[in-house]
């Protein structure tokens, strides 16, 4: 049975009260601290990073007391939410890096292949159906089941999509300048590629039906067919995660990167994330996927370096926030890849 949802809002001073006697340390400069965070983030923001030091969270019930384990106090949780913000910035600068570097790789390709050149994407005899199978929500226990139901993306539902999309954007001058001089909605592909979301980048190489194509494509990024389908998931997932400012260190992921192992492309950087099943789903197989891109980008890439100095900084100030919670392995450092990645001097 639905509860009727009853919780009243609450001033600054209530708020910090509420913590107190839940038992979260919040000394005289604590205070301040907590009124200044709840002031300009919010109670319910940081919520979300407090709740898995209460009761109901250790215990998995959510009618438990609310009460906080660990002596944990407003300060620690003020800490765990900047390495979150600054941990979010980093992956959203690799992210973006990426998904330029993946544009740009499809725009060569299909633009300079296909007779039809910048208007190629209007052809459907480019595409197929794409069958995705997906986890079947139920609505009893409000999760997702073991059971799994396939779900048909059509070519003629992404075109419909996107046209709605780009035709929802009024203020790029690009776009306008383009229509006012050819007087022509459909856009070159390159322009297209300027506007279009991950996630319909995501469907439109999943619709393609030549695997040749797909192959070439992949490999200007130096990884195969599979692995770029994959990298699309997560890189979408991840993306929209730092783009709503989601929490990024602790979260699981839905979709989890697949193995890098290839034989042609750098394969001293394999690696399997499969058979390491608890770690896998957490952030670690995200950075190394994205260290990986990077490196096939720019050898010369500081980022994975830069999130480590990150993580090194908070691991001293912060004894909540570790490598190992992030699914870290303990000789990650001495992986080929980060062997390399780690000293590179340049950007």
């Amino acid at each position: 049975m639905d509860h009727k949802y009853n919780k009243p809002p609450l001033t600054i001073d209530e708020q910090i009260e509420r913590l107190k006697s839940r038992g979260m340390e919040i000394d005289e400069k604590g205070e301040t601290i907590a009124r200044h965070y709840l002031t300009t983030v919010g109670y319910y923001k940081l919520s979300g990073y407090w709740f898995v030091f209460q009761n109901k969270y250790f215990d998995n019930n959510s009618l438990l007391p609310e009460n906080f384990r660990n002596n944990i106090s407003f300060n620690d949780i003020k800490n765990i939410y900047i390495f979150d913000e600054k941990l979010r910035s980093l992956f959203m600068e690799a992210l973006c890096r990426c998904e330029i570097a993946i544009k740009a790789a499809f725009n060569n390709y299909t633009t300079l292949k296909f007779e039809e050149g910048a208007f190629w994407y209007l052809e459907e005899k480019y595409f197929s159906d794409w069958i995705v199978k997906r986890k079947i929500y139920d609505k009893a226990t409000k999760k997702r089941s073991a059971k799994t139901e396939e779900v048909k993306c059509t070519y003629q539902e992404w075109r419909e999509k996107l046209s709605i999309d780009l035709n929802n954007i009024h203020t790029c001058q690009f776009k306008n300048a383009y229509q006012k001089k050819y007087g022509d909605d459909d856009l070159p592909f390159w322009m297209v590629l300027e506007l279009e979301t991950f996630g319909s980048l995501e469907k439109m190489y999943n619709l393609m039906n030549n695997a040749f194509h797909k192959r070439k494509i992949a490999e200007i990024l130096s990884v195969s067919t599979d692995q770029l389908e994959n990298a699309l998931a997560v890189m979408r997932l991840t993306r929209n995660k730092c783009a709503h400012y989601d929490r990024l260190y602790n979260f699981v992921n839905s979709v989890i990167p697949t193995d890098i192992n290839n034989k042609t492309f750098n394969p001293e950087f394999n690696y399997s994330f499969s058979s390491k099943k608890k770690e896998s789903a957490l952030l670690f197989p995200i950075y190394y996927m994205l260290t990986y891109f990077l490196h096939n980008i720019s050898g010369k890439s500081t980022w994975a370096n830069r999130v480590k100095n990150l993580i090194d900084c908070y691991t001293e100030i912060c004894p909540y926030i570790s490598y190992e919670k992030m699914g870290f392995p303990v000789d990650w450092e001495s992986l080929p890849l980060f062997k390399k990645m780690l000293g590179s001097p340049k950007i």
